[in-house]
This record gives C-alpha cells, sequence and structure tokens, in this order.
C-alpha cells in the first residue's frame, strides 16, 4: 500500500498530489484509488521496469500531472556523456502533455 489515508482526512489537511514512481504497484493503487476520489500524480521513471522512454509513456497513460527522471538515471547518463538522452526524456514528457523535471 502506498500509505493512502481515509478520504475524510487527506481532504481534511488538503492533500492533493502525490509523487510515486512508475511501477506497476503504484499504478494498480492509483487505478483502486481513483475509484473513491481524485489525486494529481507527480511520476518518478522507475528504472527496475523499464527505460525512460517507457515510463515516461506510462506515467502519461497513468494520468499523471507531471513526471520526472529517477535522479539515479539522472545521475548516470550525465557521468556517461548522455545527456541528450535525459533531453529526449524531457522532450518526451512535454510532447506528452505533462510537467518535465529531473532528480
Amino acid at each position: 500500500s502506498l500509505g493512502f489515508t481515509p478520504r475524510w482526512y487527506r481532504e481534511r489537511l488538503g492533500i492533493t498530489g502525490l509523487v510515486a514512481r512508475t511501477d506497476f504497484h503504484v499504478m494498480r493503487t492509483l487505478l483502486e484509488y481513483r475509484d473513491e476520489g481524485e489525486l494529481q500524480w507527480l511520476a518518478q521513471t522507475c528504472p527496475e521496469v523499464g527505460d525512460s522512454e517507457a515510463c515516461v509513456r506510462r506515467a502519461a497513460r497513468g494520468g499523471a500531472v507531471a513526471c520526472h527522471v529517477h535522479g539515479g538515471v539522472m545521475d548516470h547518463l550525465v557521468a556517461q556523456g548522455r545527456g541528450r538522452e535525459v533531453e529526449r526524456a524531457i522532450a518526451l514528457i512535454r510532447e506528452l502533455g505533462m510537467k518535465a523535471g529531473v532528480a
């Protein structure tokens, strides 16, 4: 579980968003949760389940309002001189209508 609290408690606290990975557990949990209420999802790519492009596309299909490239992935690509891959991921995030970022 992502530790979602009862809806009335979230609403009382003004919680309207969640930062969570694009893994399969989060995707299933968000589908179940959205039957009960609205929550803005700020997605993080998840290298364990696919490359950045696959994760970005999964975030868009899952209704994320924003997506950022995982920090470890970002650091690794830049250290390897592969910063262009990050640029392509950011461009795809924007192309799919989400706010873009890196960690």
